[in-house]
C-alpha cells in the first residue's frame, strides 16, 4: 500500500529480524505512526490492543517474538516455547489473546 505516495507495509523486519515495526492500527484513520517490536511483550501487547489486525497479519508478529527473542521463560521452569513444551506454547498463545 502507499502512504503519502510511499510504499508501505503493514509488517516490516528490522535490525537483521531482531525487531519489527507495525502501523499502530488503532490510530487510523486520523493518525499514521509506526511502533517498534522488540520483545515477546511487545508483540502480545501490540496483538491485546488490536494494533495490529487480522490473522495474517496477527500470526506474522506472534511468530516473530514468539519464540526467537526470547526462547526461553523462567515462570515455565526455563522450558522452550519453541520444540517440546507443547503446553508452554499454547500457553504463551493463550496470553496473545
Amino acid at each position: 500500500m502507499k502512504v503519502h505516495g510511499l510504499p508501505t507495509r503493514s509488517i516490516r523486519s528490522l535490525e537483521g529480524g531482531e525487531s519489527v515495526e507495525i502501523i499502530d492500527q488503532t490510530l487510523l484513520p486520523f493518525r499514521f505512526e509506526r511502533r517498534v517490536l522488540t520483545t515477546w511483550e511487545d508483540a502480545v501487547e501490540a496483538i491485546r490492543n488490536m494494533r495490529v489486525r487480522g490473522a495474517p497479519l496477527i500470526g506474522i508478529t506472534g511468530a516473530s517474538k514468539g519464540g526467537r527473542s526470547h526462547p526461553q521463560r523462567p515462570s515455565h521452569g526455563g522450558e522452550s516455547l519453541v520444540g517440546g513444551d507443547a503446553h508452554a506454547r499454547s500457553s504463551f498463545a493463550a496470553r496473545a489473546q
